[in-house]
């Protein structure tokens, strides 16, 4: 299995996204890949056929996109045929995102009322999963 990752974030958000792609299809898709990079060499001469499709920098037309930087046009193709070949492989996508401002409140401390609710919750939980338990016949 093989999994590009990419992060990105705004003043609220920070984003990590993945590519995950079985090993059966690793090859093909790198392949595929590579061949739009040396594609939109072919068409436009500046860029390097061994360029990598890194999305902030073909975003932005930096590093190794830097001679498209005043083509937004040119690419975005690029992410198009990217985006076209990484439909036609068998991979999973996955996005997620936290809020920046929001991992310190995770960490609280649970009130008297708090902690009665959880008890009351832990007991309704434990009679549901009897009784899918015994549905299924799990239980004796």
């Amino acid at each position: 299995m093989l999994a590009y990752l990419d992060e990105s974030y705004d003043k609220r958000k920070y984003w990590i996204a993945s590519v995950v792609c079985p090993d059966a299809h690793v090859r093909s898709l790198t392949r595929a890949l590579d061949e739009v990079v040396q594609a939109s060499a072919k068409k436009f001469p500046n860029l390097s056929p061994f360029g990598e499709l890194h999305g902030h920098a073909l975003f932005h037309g930096k590093d190794d996109w830097s001679s498209l930087a005043t083509m937004p046009r040119a690419r975005i193709g690029v992410y198009r045929n990217a985006l076209a070949e990484i439909a036609m492989h068998d991979v999973r996508i996955i996005v997620r995102g936290v809020n920046i401002e929001g991992p310190h409140r995770r960490y609280y401390r649970i009130t008297t009322k708090g902690r009665r609710s959880l008890s009351s919750f832990v007991v309704q939980w434990g009679r549901f999963r009897n009784s899918v338990d015994a549905i299924l016949g799990e239980r004796e």
